[in-house]
């Protein structure tokens, strides 16, 4: 690998890495699929969004790798990533309001209103009571005497299941035939004793049974990366359609298999291992 020489002051690490990226020729594109780091975290890594990466431990892996695609020194890369990333979160944390200043923005709001909602509703309530009982003063209608009306009749009426069970007829038994015999529910004709089994084929089966409990960064078919914790004794299995990028931590003890092939790890960049699909798969 070539050391390549300090990012200088007026250029930031997103820079220093767009530069070496154009000077190769290459574009993001060529960048993701030769790497497998999705083509928006190469981006965000360019523009030194780093809110926008992933945990800071496949960060500095994406970092990793990165650089030794371009053939710059990994160490200084990191060096720089570190820096720029302690140095955002100390400028974010300056241009946050003082508590004196929130407590400013926040006092016009705290006012009491003048009517609450709880005595918009106790009003509102006062209101309808008032309303009914003038209507029903003005029609002389007793709802009380409505409603023991409605309640004493309901108790005469006739139950519906009684006279449903008045009307129900019980059908004569039908005729039993001697010498017949039902036919079994098990039973099963020889011509439907054929079945059919579906199977669905997969392009790319990866297969990983984790003997202690680990946490990846998986990436499949180009798409956001996924940080996922497994435990030990786990097993998990993935059917990407055309390319699958699985970062492990470099002393782990997984073992991976690959269409039914027990595959090898690589050896680990930046303290990470990365299996990329479909250069993992077996010849």
């Amino acid at each position: 690998m070539v050391n390549d020489p300090s990012v200088s002051d007026s250029e930031t690490l997103g820079q220093f890495l767009h530069r070496h990226r154009t000077d190769k020729g290459l574009d993001l594109s060529d960048v993701a699929e030769q790497t497998k780091i999705p083509l928006i975290t190469l981006k965000a890594m360019e523009d030194g969004e780093y809110r926008a990466l992933p945990a800071d431990a496949f960060a500095r892996g994406f970092f990793s790798i990165y650089a030794r695609l371009l053939e710059v020194d990994v160490d200084h890369v990191l060096e720089c990533y570190i820096n720029e990333r302690d140095s955002n979160q100390k400028n974010r944390k300056k241009t946050m309001q003082t508590p004196s200043m929130l407590g400013e923005a926040v006092s016009p709001m705290a006012e009491r209103p003048a009517f609450s909602p709880i005595s918009l509703m106790g009003f509102s309530l006062v209101v309808f009571i008032l309303l009914v009982t003038g209507v029903c003063w003005y029609f002389s209608w007793n709802p009380a005497r409505f409603l023991s009306n409605q309640l004493r009749s309901f108790g005469h009426m006739p139950s519906i299941e009684q006279s449903n069970e008045s009307k129900s007829v019980t059908p004569p038994p039908a005729p039993v035939k001697e010498n017949s015999v039902s036919p079994s529910p098990y039973h099963q004709s020889a011509d439907k004793n054929t079945a059919t089994t579906s199977t669905t084929t997969w392009k790319y089966t990866l297969i990983a049974e984790f003997q202690e409990a680990t946490k990846a960064t998986v990436v499949v078919d180009e798409d956001f990366p996924d940080e996922m914790n497994f435990t030990a004794g786990q097993t998990y299995e993935w059917h990407p359609k055309q390319s699958m990028t699985l970062t492990l931590p470099a002393d782990t003890k997984t073992r991976l298999s690959l269409n039914g092939v027990i595959i090898p790890l690589p050896k680990p960049v930046g303290g990470f291992i990365t299996v990329s699909i479909p250069d993992s798969v077996p010849k």
